[in-house]
């Protein structure tokens, strides 16, 4: 809760609207974790704070159904768009849309791939915040002593976190590999029952 408040809290707010009305668009892909649905409230609590009205709306990691909400926010008029997306790409021609409008886009946690397309990304340093567990994990095994086997679960790669992540593990593994050996890779795509039922396969296929 404390990391999601302090992202929120920084978010470049470009106007100080004080009880003017005026709307600011919440679109997330969507609540599927604690981390999201606290980064939900406390955004909607800055809004409110700031004098904007939150308008929120949950795409349901559906791309086209995120667009769509992004244009009806234009056709409100809102003052800004926050937004977290599923794809990277996917999210461009939306971040064009508010280019056009003239509206500002800020994409919370989850920046977008590149392009000419205009907008602002908050997030934390995901590699190297996974460079440095992975460090910490690496300096218990060296105390222990003995050759370990690995396992990395990956994220949607649609998503710079998961590619940031992962590479924040290749990072540190591949300059351990005498210590260290990565016998699965597996795919969640940020699904829980997905990430658990190849977990499983893994650890019983590396016992």
């Amino acid at each position: 809760m404390l990391a999601a408040s302090m992202a929120a809290a920084s978010l470049p707010m470009l106007v100080k609207a004080q009880d003017s009305g005026e709307a600011v668009a919440i679109l997330f892909d969507s609540l599927q974790s604690p981390f999201w649905v606290t980064s939900f409230e406390v955004l909607k609590e800055k809004a409110v704070a700031a004098g904007w009205t939150p308008l929120e709306a949950i795409s349901n990691l559906d791309d086209n159904k995120q667009f769509e909400q992004v244009q009806s926010m234009i056709q409100r008029k809102v003052v800004g768009i926050i937004i977290v997306q599923t794809d990277s790409n996917a999210v461009i021609p939306a971040i064009r849309e508010a280019n056009a409008a003239g509206i500002p886009m800020v994409h919370f946690n989850r920046p977008p791939a590149a392009s000419d397309a205009t907008s602002v990304a908050v997030q934390a340093d995901n590699r190297a915040i996974m460079k440095s567990t992975v460090e910490a994990l690496l300096d218990i095994a060296k105390a222990k002593g003995g050759k370990y086997q690995a396992a990395i679960l990956i994220g949607d790669l649609g998503d710079q976190n998961a590619i940031q992540r992962r590479d924040g593990f290749f990072d540190v593994v591949d300059q351990n590999k005498d210590l260290v050996e990565v016998v699965s890779q597996i795919s969640t795509e940020w699904n829980a029952d997905k990430a658990f039922a190849d977990l499983t396969n893994a650890l019983q296929a590396n016992p």
